[in-house]
Parts: C-alpha cells; structure tokens; sequence
C-alpha cells in the first residue's frame, strides 16, 4: 500500500494515512490485524493478491526498519499503550457492549467513550477520537483529561 497511486514511501502524506489508519486499528476494541512490514512501511509492488507472488513481492526487507525508524517508533508506542490498558484490548461483543459507546459526533469524527474502570484499566475513562478530516473540538466530559496518543505520536501523553 505503501507505493500507491505512484506516491513513494517517504511521502509525508501517505506516512500520515498509514500512522491514522493503522492508529485506528491499535486503539480498536477486538484483536487488531496489522500485516506483516507494516510498521516497516512495506508495500506489496502493486500486487494486491501476493498469496502466489514470490520472495520479489513478500520479502521483508529489514533496511526498512532504519529507512523509516520514526513509522517503526510509532508502532512500537502504540502497541505499548494498548498492550498497558485493558481498556483498548476487549475482544467479544459482551466485554465491549457495556463499557463502550461509539458515536459519531459530525462526518468523519467517530469517538469511542471506554468507560475503562470497569473492566479493570487504571485509566478509569479512555475516549478514543479517530478524525479523518479537519480540526475538530472535543467536547470532553467532565474530570480532569490526559491526552496519551495524539497526531503520530503515541507517546503524546
């Protein structure tokens, strides 16, 4: 994915949408699925079936990780909080169904509320806020917010 429509994996742009799309799958509720070199900034060549494709296509190449060390980091903080905070790990429709509302506040704002106390997170509240478009002001419930994963920095916090 990483070469589409002809852009380069430097392109800031398309850095950008990988950390937000990736970034929504790590703070999802369920067992997230990030395919293999992703957090390398692999692409697939423009093969979109690679299932039959050789090595040339499904290599890992590892000079990937010291090209792009800062996508690398990324990934890395971010599975990090997840993996610190039950809260963003719940993985059948029972443990989600009461802890978690999800709205969507305007067009391309989706908001998740965990309500992470409850099943046993330190963080007592986590609001997740995915934002695909331009600046947007949270209306954030009272109590005293921390803000843990923000842009392309998971580390934010």
């Amino acid at each position: 994915m990483a070469d589409a429509n002809g852009r380069s994996r430097s392109d800031p742009a398309l850095r950008r949408i990988q950390q937000f799309a990736n970034g929504v799958v790590l703070t999802s509720q369920g067992i997230p699925f990030l395919h293999a070199g992703v957090e390398l900034m692999r692409d697939k060549q423009g093969d979109h079936n690679t299932y039959k494709s050789g090595d040339g296509v499904n290599a890992i190449r590892w000079q990937w990780k010291t090209d792009h060390a800062d996508i690398f980091r990324y990934y890395k903080a971010a599975m990090a909080l997840r993996r610190a905070h039950p809260g963003l790990r719940l993985t059948s429709w029972d443990a989600i169904d009461r802890p978690v509302t999800t709205t969507t506040p305007r067009h391309e704002v989706v908001m998740s509320h965990i309500r992470a106390g409850e099943v046993g997170d330190d963080w007592s509240e986590i609001l997740v806020v995915a934002n695909s478009a331009d600046n947007y002001q949270v209306p954030l419930p009272p109590g005293e917010w921390q803000v843990a994963m923000e842009r392309s920095d998971p580390a934010a916090g």
